[in-house]
């Protein structure tokens, strides 16, 4: 039995050297914590992120793996030299399910996955390609509404990446989709101010927050960002 939805928690950092969650289920057993460690499948204990999917399942990025979580049983998805598509690297930074119930996989030196559950093949979007620092390290996932993604990395890069209509929907033939789909630069912000949030206004703005300031920006032509005051 899967463990049951998490609300608020599924956004939640955590750094530690442990990994906590609150279990819970449909007996009459009282809600607690329990505290889930590598003695318990777990692959590392540096925890980047962490999210919950349709069916139930926690995901936890990690330094050594993406874990998997069915509320019993870790399974743990590592790259694989040997196979084009297993997950790109092992350092995973960033999570994110999309409005198609897809799960999204950034990496600190590997870019970006998108997984197959059926699968259980990744396929990988290499964002050297398009950053000025060359650097492929995700910090941050999210997706405006027109289904496209946008990636922040940790030296306050942020980049739109837009999907051709049959990523959107499904999944492609080919491991590597960088080719497919359009990298965009919208902003170098200060390196020392990580992006930590975005949000997209349906009739076209998409605001930006990261550790110092808060922007805005036209989601579907990001030419020019705009500082805004924080007392707004």
């Amino acid at each position: 039995m899967l463990i049951m939805p998490l609300s608020s928690w599924l956004r939640i950092r955590v750094l530690s050297f442990s990994f906590l969650f609150i279990a819970s289920n449909t007996t009459a057993q009282s809600v607690g914590w329990q505290e889930l460690t590598i003695s318990d499948g777990l692959s590392q204990g540096m925890c980047h992120d962490i999210t919950q999917d349709a069916g139930g399942f926690i995901w936890i990025g990690t330094n050594d793996g993406l874990n998997r979580y069915d509320g019993h049983n870790f399974k743990v998805f590592t790259h694989d030299p040997y196979d084009q598509y297993s997950v790109s690297g092992n350092v995973c930074t960033a999570l994110f399910i999309d409005s198609k119930k897809r799960l999204w996989v950034g990496t600190q030196t590997d870019g970006l996955n998108l997984y197959n559950k059926l699968t259980h093949r990744f396929y990988h979007i290499d964002l050297k390609t398009a950053s000025k620092f060359k650097l492929s390290n995700v910090h941050y996932i999210n997706e405006d509404p027109d289904g496209n993604l946008w990636v922040a990395n940790s030296q306050g890069e942020v980049f739109k990446i837009t999907l051709p209509n049959s990523l959107k929907t499904g999944f492609p033939t080919q491991p590597t989709i960088t080719n497919s789909v359009k990298i965009q630069s919208v902003g170098n912000f200060r390196p020392d101010a990580r992006t930590t949030l975005f949000a997209f206004d349906p009739k076209g703005i998409a605001y930006i927050c990261d550790s110092e300031n808060f922007y805005a920006v036209d989601w579907k032509n990001p030419a020019k960002i705009t500082s805004l005051p924080l007392d707004l």
